[in-house]
């Protein structure tokens, strides 16, 4: 199965969900409102007015003010994502649309919207839902309250050191789960774990070109970050972990290499090593003349990452290391560069 037909599957199933819950709180309510209007409870009558008319122009507006206010908050809030995204890297709107805040928020905002436009709509005289419309105010006051605190958030979230420290999470996951559970989807395993390499490297190169030597810097260490973590649980991981798929045919980082030399990353199971050194070549070789404490952040994360090596007895990562700092040193004495 390709990625466009799992993201389609995705896209049916969110669909399917907001309809099945929406469906569900509508009839829950309702038979709520059946046993308290069979059982004449009088409670709910003396919160609300009496005049069903007054009811209906009150909620018709009030919804019609709810998805207004919502729409605002949604467009607001992809503004912000989508200039965070053009800023390090597109991948920083998908970390920021499948946050588990953000999605609850936004399950909130729509559910509060579609409920009250069944509410609104399916009260009559004989048979008025108190209960389902004192339940949909309390979701309209819970919306409204929350977007400030919300928009708090999602500035807070789109500073770099935060999305970056997801990402490192995310990876070291993968990582855990790849352990725990052995050769179950490996592949797809293994081009997720690249995929967050990827993103730290965009963000830092893209952080580079904008002389944005912070957050520059802040990728390099957490490159080093995932490659010990990488190094520490190494030989738990499943051996499909280090063989090749063939996507990497496909992958800049290893397209270039002779057939030869895949078989001797293979060997020494250094795929991972490659691909985040590959990211520090590329960072070092940008930042050298114009940001020179991102190169020497990258120069001294190398080396503790060689130290790293040394300490797990990782031959193949120490091999890595030794190779790359042989391109920073020729990529100084190529460029007469103290």
């Amino acid at each position: 199965m390709n990625r466009s037909e799992t993201n389609f599957i995705v896209y049916i199933r969110i669909f399917l969900s907001f309809v099945f819950i929406s469906l569900f709180i509508f009839i829950v309510n309702r038979i709520i409102d059946y046993l308290i209007i069979s059982h004449h409870i009088p409670f709910f009558r003396h919160i609300f007015a009496s005049d069903v008319g007054n009811f209906t122009n009150t909620l018709g507006g009030l919804g019609e003010v709810v998805t207004a206010v919502l729409g605002v908050e949604f467009t607001a809030v992809a503004i912000i994502a989508q200039l965070a995204a053009n800023k390090y890297s597109s991948d920083v709107m998908i970390i920021f649309i499948r946050n588990k805040v953000n999605v609850f928020v936004f399950s909130l905002f729509l559910l509060t919207a579609i409920n009250t436009i069944l509410v609104t709509n399916t009260i009559t005289e004989n048979f008025v839902t108190y209960y389902s419309i004192l339940f949909n105010l309390i979701l309209i006051l819970i919306s409204l309250i929350i977007i400030m605190p919300h928009l708090y958030y999602v500035f807070n979230f789109l500073q770099p050191h935060n999305f970056i420290d997801q990402v490192k999470k995310e990876a070291s996951l993968i990582l855990k789960e790849l352990v725990e559970h052995g050769n179950g989807n490996t592949d797809q395993k293994r081009e997720e774990f690249y995929e967050k390499i990827e993103f730290i490297r965009d963000i830092g190169t893209n952080s580079v070109s904008q002389g944005d030597g912070a957050v520059a810097l802040l990728c390099v260490t957490a490159l080093k970050e995932i490659l010990i973590q990488h190094m520490k649980v190494k030989k738990d991981l499943p051996e499909a972990w280090f063989k090749r798929s063939g996507r990497e045919y496909l992958d800049p980082d290893f397209s270039g290499y002779s057939q030869f030399v895949l078989n001797r990353v293979e060997e020494t199971k250094t795929f991972v090593e490659r691909k985040v050194f590959r990211a520090y070549d590329l960072i070092f070789n940008n930042s050298r003349k114009s940001l020179r404490d991102v190169a020497a952040g990258v120069l001294l994360n190398s080396g503790l990452i060689g130290q790293a090596a040394i300490e797990h007895r990782d031959n193949g990562a120490l091999d890595c290391t030794f190779r790359y700092f042989n391109s920073y040193l020729r990529f100084a004495i190529n460029d007469h560069d103290p």
